[in-house]
């Protein structure tokens, strides 16, 4: 298993806080993937 947790600031200056979670995949395919998630955040529009 692996895990990420953190805060990232958005476009729109709003703090988001995450934590995401892989099960069942090898550490060296999960990490990359979670660092993805992450660094998708930075870059999200929500609302």
């Amino acid at each position: 298993a692996s895990s990420l947790a953190g805060y990232v600031v958005d476009q729109s200056g709003r703090v988001l806080t995450f934590t995401f979670m892989s099960n069942g995949r090898p550490p060296g395919l999960s990490r990359p993937a979670l660092d993805a998630l992450a660094s998708s955040l930075r870059t999200c529009g929500c609302t």
